[in-house]
């Protein structure tokens, strides 16, 4: 009876290819368990961008919040005078010379396809000030580079994002890329269609603890209109993947690292604000003279002993003062020690009425 199976042997070198297997033909339930070992795989034959979507891939974004999804100070950003910078979305600074405009949270529309794999959220930038000779306005990251292990100098890596423009066509040359070099790249003309803009280069050989990635506008233009930022990405190599999502935990316990609050997540530090959510509860005290005495211990550790902001939310309350939330504020809140762990705050100069409950905020800020 002839055989209707084949065999291996019947079979030459080289008679089936990939180009011969139809694209599902052969699925990973057809193939045996530990049928595929690593000696039966040429060298080189699985590279990053085959691997785009894959495990092997996890943490390589090293831009934290580079999705825009934290917000622990606020959705609104409204420069009037740039100078020394104000950070508004987590890890995410404004700086420049004396121009004025704006930084807004804003949302993408639900299955959106413009810009890959569902972001929420995208920053929209605008410059109001056509500033002087020289001057320039920018947003920017800083990325930690010691040390976490994660020094770059000589290794090539690539910045990927998505631009839109809000308003019309933003000319080459008027956004460039920053990087720790002597000359910024522009990003090309930017349009009213989601772009992604891709570049690469060879980090410097440097000892420097963090570098600045983001974008600037320089002196001659300004963004009346706006320029939309999503998706922003650095990693090793010479490729840009595909953004890597981490879910909202992983990006806020990142950010904490650099600024945390008593505030709840969804509140905006502030004097006087009427929000007592959250707040750290003290008591007076008849026996010591800097009651109330509370440790608070921020949500995880931070990169270094944080700056310490002291906020009463009573809106006639004094500010950063403690409160008895009711008609009387203290005088002397104090922070008496901090580190990278928890702070301590008391009341320096004469007790409080042992009587009430006293209340205060705290914000935390060990940022680069």
């Amino acid at each position: 009876m002839p055989r209707t199976t084949i065999r291996s042997e019947d079979i030459t070198d080289d008679q089936i290819t990939t180009d011969t297997i139809a694209v599902g033909a052969v699925n990973a339930q057809e193939i045996g368990a530990n049928a595929v070992d690593t000696s039966e795989i040429a060298a080189n034959a699985v590279t990053p961008a085959q691997m785009a979507n894959s495990a092997f891939l996890a943490n390589r974004n090293y831009i934290i919040n580079g999705d825009f999804d934290v917000w622990q100070r606020g959705t609104t950003f409204n420069i009037s005078a740039a100078g020394p910078g104000e950070f508004t979305a987590d890890r995410w600074k404004f700086m420049g010379d004396n121009f004025t405009g704006s930084l807004t949270r804003n949302a993408f529309a639900t299955n959106q396809t413009d810009v890959p794999d569902c972001p929420a959220y995208y920053v929209r930038w605008i410059n109001n000030t056509t500033m002087s000779p020289g001057q320039k306005s920018q947003f920017l990251t800083p990325i930690e580079l010691i040390p976490n292990g994660h020094k770059l100098a000589n290794q090539e890596v690539t910045f990927s994002c998505w631009l839109r423009s809000a308003a019309g066509t933003i000319p080459d040359g008027n956004v460039t890329l920053i990087k720790e070099s002597a000359v910024y790249p522009s990003v090309g003309a930017i349009t009213t269609t989601w772009t992604k803009f891709t570049h690469t280069w060879t980090v410097w050989n440097s000892n420097q603890p963090y570098m600045w990635i983001g974008f600037e506008c320089p002196a001659t233009y300004a963004l009346l209109g706006g320029i939309d930022i999503a998706h922003c990405q650095l990693e090793l190599g010479d490729t840009a993947t595909p953004f890597e999502h981490k879910t909202f935990g992983e990006e806020l316990d990142a950010c904490q690292r650099y600024y945390c609050k008593s505030f709840s997540y969804s509140v905006v530090p502030a004097q006087g604000n009427a929000n007592v959510d959250g707040a750290m509860l003290g008591k007076g005290v008849t026996s010591y003279d800097t009651e109330p005495f509370i440790s608070w211990q921020y949500p995880r550790v931070m990169r270094a002993t944080p700056t310490i902001t002291l906020y009463n939310p009573r809106a006639a309350g004094t500010s950063g003062q403690w409160d008895n939330w009711s008609n009387a504020s203290g005088a002397s809140a104090r922070v008496i020690w901090a580190n990278d762990f928890c702070v301590r705050i008391d009341n320096g100069d004469g007790k409080l009425a042992a009587a009430n409950a006293w209340i205060i905020h705290a914000t935390a800020a060990a940022e680069l």
